[in-house]
């Protein structure tokens, strides 16, 4: 099956160790477009990790616009509101850095 193999490298790629913030959104954009593909809906257990992805790049960057924006769209479009509306607020108060 091509989408366990994918979700095996996409885990892991979550082993690196890396402090690049924007390794963390694209890892956890990649996760979401893998398991986001109709006509499953995300399991809890695999939003969970991607969660934990984007909470690893804030953590990072807490200061930094994209990394800020990235997680904020990826809580929204997962239906995380109250994870997301915070870090929208804090996104028009920040320089981009790209």
């Amino acid at each position: 099956n091509n989408r366990k193999g994918a979700l095996q490298t996409l885990d892991r790629a979550a082993n690196v160790n890396t402090n690049d913030p924007s390794f963390w959104t694209r890892l956890g954009k990649l996760y979401l477009a893998l398991i986001a593909q109709p006509p499953t809906a995300p399991k809890p257990e695999e939003l969970a990790k991607i969660n934990q992805v984007f909470h690893k790049a804030i953590q990072l960057a807490p200061g930094h616009a994209s990394v800020l924006k990235d997680a904020a769209d990826y809580f929204a479009a997962s239906q995380q509101v109250k994870e997301a509306i915070p870090l929208s607020r804090l996104v028009p108060a920040l320089p981009r850095a790209d």
